[in-house]
């Protein structure tokens, strides 16, 4: 009874594994466009960065943004994505966008 109790209390609420999994669908939602966008660079994760690690340009930022605002059928002001420099800040704005 008691391995049951413990069990219980270290299982997260609902409501804390439905906003995991829907982070978890977001995040893979957009290294999917951004690999679609960028199909011959290496290996992309949350950490990576956008110049150094994947060689994004100018023009590849673009491309990305605009496959973003398909796959998640929004508008994407540039300037609001201006700061951004991993991954991940992509997915954090796209939060707040959302």
């Amino acid at each position: 009874m008691l391995i049951q109790i413990r069990k219980l209390a270290e299982d997260p609420p609902v409501e804390h594994r439905v906003v995991n999994e829907r982070k978890r669908k977001m995040e893979s939602r957009v290294i999917s466009t951004i690999q679609s966008v960028l199909d011959k660079r290496p290996i992309i994760t949350l950490e990576s960065r956008l110049i150094e690690d994947l060689l994004v340009d100018s023009l590849d930022k673009l491309m990305i943004l605009s496959a973003l605002e398909d796959e998640f059928a929004i508008t994407i002001s540039e300037d609001d994505f201006a700061d951004i420099f991993t991954v991940n800040d992509m997915v954090e704005k796209l939060k707040e966008v959302i």
